[in-house]
């Protein structure tokens, strides 16, 4: 069992979880200069903590909103492209 105080993000949705969870799972499953992928990206937290690490990073979300504050907090471009 792991635990960790919350953290919230000023800007963020209801789903926001410490970074510190993140930062535990990419250490464990990846190393510097890999690409972690997040299907769900919601405000960006794992991207940040992805880049904050060393690794590189891709993610998706279908909210539009979401995406926005994800690139606001991690101040990076996007690709946005539609099906």
């Amino acid at each position: 069992v792991w635990e960790f105080s919350t953290q919230s993000y000023k800007e963020a949705h209801f789903a926001t979880y410490p970074e510190k969870l993140v930062e535990i799972c990419v250490k464990a499953a990846s190393k510097p200069n890999d690409i972690i992928l997040d299907p769900f990206v919601g405000s960006g937290t794992t991207l940040k903590v992805a880049a904050e690490l060393g690794r590189r990073s891709v993610g998706y979300e279908i909210s539009e909103e979401y995406c926005a504050l994800a690139v606001e907090r991690n101040n990076q471009a996007v690709l946005v492209g539609g099906v």
